[in-house]
């Protein structure tokens, strides 16, 4: 049963992907449009660089709430699983 939401999750996924690009695809003509009204020029494309936190601060913290995460959800399942064997 747990396969059949997972599929669910996936599908639901790809089709709000595939929507935002069609919104987007639509609206660019109209954006375009607006930013030379206004006289603002379009954003650079974000690079891998920009996505990287130059802050170590920053990293660790993202990083530590990360970890958190997935061992709770690690004791979680470990623990629903023990209880299920007994």
């Amino acid at each position: 049963m747990n396969r059949h939401f997972e599929d669910t999750r996936y599908y639901l996924t790809r089709a709000a992907t595939t929507a935002k690009r069609g919104f987007a695809a639509e609206l660019e003509p109209a954006v375009t449009r607006v930013r030379e009204l206004i006289g603002r020029e379009p954003d650079p494309p974000a690079g891998r660089l920009d996505e990287v936190s130059l802050d170590p601060r920053a990293v660790r913290t993202a990083v530590v709430e990360r970890a958190t995460d997935v061992i709770g959800t690690v004791r979680d399942r470990v623990t629903a699983r023990r209880g299920n064997e007994r």
